[in-house]
């Protein structure tokens, strides 16, 4: 994970890639074609995640007063909001976007100390799921 305090107006090294921001747009260079995903205006890039094979990266950002969440398929190009199809409200510290070390799901914990919600998404498969407790988690993160 690589945290983002302010605008990333230099190139980023994040796993095998180069990741930076300019003109409301993200750029991604690696092996393959450099990707470009449009941003939506006003947004502030929170952290940057990739998935254990590096086939991932996956993004959050503060939209006003929203936090959206963000995966790119890294073979593709692809790109999609998943906080288009789930209401994610956002979340304090040290919750976010954690991805499981050894299969690509991706887990969304947010909420707050004391009300904190899990939503597990499937990259390979599509399927989304939601759970809370730790078996839960023990048993599709690894």
């Amino acid at each position: 994970m690589v945290s983002v305090n302010d605008l990333i107006l230099h190139k980023t090294k994040i796993g095998e890639y180069q990741v930076f921001e300019s003109d409301s747009k993200l750029s991604i260079e690696g092996n393959g074609e450099p990707i470009e995903i449009d941003l939506p205006e006003q947004i502030h890039l929170k952290s940057l995640h990739l998935s254990h094979d590096e086939r991932y990266l996956a993004f959050d950002s503060q939209v006003q007063e929203r936090v959206g969440i963000f995966v790119v398929n890294l073979q593709t190009g692809e790109s999609s909001n998943i906080s288009d199809s789930y209401d994610y409200a956002g979340y304090e510290q040290p919750y976010g976007i954690a991805w499981s070390p050894a299969k690509n799901i991706m887990a969304l914990i947010g909420g707050y100390p004391d009300s904190a919600r899990i939503v597990l998404f499937d990259m390979d498969s599509g399927e989304e799921g939601q759970g809370g407790s730790q078996k839960y988690l023990k048993t599709y993160m690894v």
